[in-house]
């Protein structure tokens, strides 16, 4: 009876003080009850049910209370609880004074290692990790597969940050080894066993493991750590990798759910939006992530912009577009993407010079990167220098990178090649079709029909490329071909006056009156106000007709 009234004793105290600090928090009366060890009970308690805030605050009254105090338990519990709100900054000074008093506390060194890389302080956050697994002390909850892991991730996220690959790949391979050292301790942990999966597929260096069985490990790991925001944001940056933006879409949804202001999350969702043609709820995104937390990764605001821009282009809001590449350079003068949609936005207002310059700085800026390169020869040929452009379109040809994991080249990409994504085959048939569009102005028929032939097929459904190559062959006066490049083109956009309008005058080419005239009457079906159809079928019949009634030739007696 004793042990069961001690429980409803607890039980009604737990309700009384949650409900008390509620009210205070709701503007009522605050309890100022001045005995250190009655805060001291409620912090720990109040801890121990997970009301972190209103342990944080019991916490914080208890030692301020008797500050001369050690106060160990009171120290671990106020950093756990801020640890908790995600109040990371707030979280690693309150540990550095529980550790000042507990120095061989490994969970603690763990904790802060963590909120040190959720501040993005890796340096910091690798010299904690690597503190808790010396010490070698108190795990509580923990264990030292904890601190392995999260020195793999901080390893992995330094990795990113550096500017060449062979920095890069020294942290990858250290957050390998960190993984690698985690699993000899629980070889069935799927945080650990995920961030090696992801890792050995970036380095491709086997081990079983590819970008599949990465996001196979991240959704069992995620199954099991339904709130870590960490594992649906790399699973959702694994299967962007793979081309999936729908599934990585709801994979930052799901991160989002759990810390809805992440500044890097939210222009990641951006990003995926603006591939996906969703422009206005892309523009939202990049809003939100600009107002967010400021927690960019490997990300910055201008980034944000940037994409913010690439929305606000998509919309065919140009001057907004102009203006959110403008603020994306002002923070960052050397961000290549910046300057491009900057080129981009001006191009679309017709300012075609200020478009060139502002693309050839993003250039000299990334001088492969293949998106200015098309964009410059794009503006090339607005401005009828279709040399020009053509040398543009071949650079970004080169460079365009259809399979990062596997290195391709538009160049050497061949149409039965079959693990690339689709906005990869996208660009490299419209750099093509653009390549050939400009032969075609320089009347360089063969050239461009060998150009237009790859665009379309690349991506056997490009209109556009099927359309430019029957100009190219009518043009070239192989009119067969040339009638079966707008068949092509007329199915996949059917009852087009401009391409029916062709195919008519290619028939009358190849002397197939009756075929014309069908056509010539389609047309007149579908457009009863056409001229040029009506004017076609009269020319047409009246040949026709000629020909009709002309009495045969004699035969010819060959000459003895």
């Amino acid at each position: 009876m004793g042990k069961r009234w001690i429980l409803i004793v607890i039980s009604l105290s737990s309700v009384f003080w949650g409900g008390a600090v509620r009210a205070q928090e709701n503007g009522g009366e605050e309890f100022k009850y001045p005995n250190p060890a009655f805060w001291a009970e409620q912090c720990l308690f109040l801890g121990g049910q997970k009301l972190y805030a209103e342990a944080l605050k019991a916490c914080e009254r208890a030692i301020a209370l008797a500050p001369e105090e050690e106060n160990r338990e009171l120290w671990q519990a106020r950093s756990y609880s801020l640890f908790q709100l995600e109040r990371y900054a707030e979280a690693v000074v309150s540990y550095n004074q529980f550790l000042r008093l507990s120095p061989e506390d490994s969970l603690a060194w763990t904790n802060q290692c963590i909120a040190l890389y959720r501040l993005e302080r890796y340096d910091s956050a690798i010299a904690s990790c690597q503190q808790a697994l010396s010490t070698n002390g108190n795990w509580g909850i923990g264990s030292p597969v904890l601190a392995w892991y999260h020195r793999g991730r901080t390893l992995q996220a330094l990795g990113g940050q550096q500017p060449t690959q062979e920095g890069a790949l020294n942290y990858y391979q250290q957050a390998v080894e960190s993984y690698d050292r985690a699993l000899e301790l629980a070889p069935n942990d799927s945080l650990a066993a995920a961030g090696r999966c992801e890792l050995l597929s970036v380095l491709e260096a086997g081990g079983g493991c590819n970008i599949e069985t990465a996001i196979a490990a991240y959704e069992t790991a995620a199954a099991r750590s339904p709130q870590d925001v960490d594992l649906w944001k790399n699973q959702a940056i694994a299967l962007e990798r793979l081309g999936r933006d729908e599934k990585a879409l709801e994979s930052y949804m799901r991160a989002l759910a759990i810390r809805p202001t992440y500044s890097l999350l939210l222009v990641q969702q951006c990003a995926v939006l603006n591939r996906l043609g969703q422009y206005q709820e892309a523009l939202k995104a990049c809003e939100a992530a600009i107002a967010g937390d400021g927690v960019w990764g490997d990300r910055n605001p201008a980034y944000a912009w940037s994409q913010n821009s690439r929305a606000q282009i998509g919309l065919g809001q140009y001057e907004a577009a102009l203006a959110a590449a403008e603020r994306a350079t002002t923070i960052d003068p050397n961000y290549s993407e910046g300057w491009n949609n900057r080129g981009v936005s001006l191009w679309y207002l017709n300012r075609l010079e200020e478009a060139l310059a502002v693309t050839e700085r993003a250039i000299a800026l990334v001088p492969d990167s293949a998106i200015a390169l098309f964009n410059r020869g794009r503006i090339l040929s607005s401005l009828q220098r279709y040399a020009d452009a053509i040398a543009s379109y071949d650079s970004a040809i080169a460079a365009y990178d259809v399979r990062p994991t596997d290195p391709l080249s538009c160049q050497n990409l061949k149409p039965d090649v079959k693990d690339i994504r689709q906005d990869a085959r996208e660009m490299c048939a419209s750099l093509w079709n653009q390549k050939g569009v400009a032969h075609l102005r320089l009347k360089e028929y063969p050239l461009a029909k060998t150009s237009l032939q790859m665009a379309a097929a690349i991506l056997p459904d490009f209109f556009e490329a099927w359309y430019n190559l029957g100009i190219a062959l009518a043009s070239a006066n192989e009119n067969e071909a040339a009638l079966e490049a707008y068949a092509r083109a007329d199915r996949l956009r059917p009852n087009q006056l401009d391409i029916l309008l062709a195919r008519g005058a290619i028939l009358e080419k190849l002397e197939r009156y009756e075929d014309a005239i069908a056509l010539y009457d389609a047309i007149l079906a579908i457009a009863p106000q056409s001229t040029a159809a009506r004017q076609g079928r009269a020319r047409v019949s009246e040949i026709w007709l000629q020909r009709k009634l002309k009495p045969p030739s004699p035969p010819q007696t060959p000459p003895p």
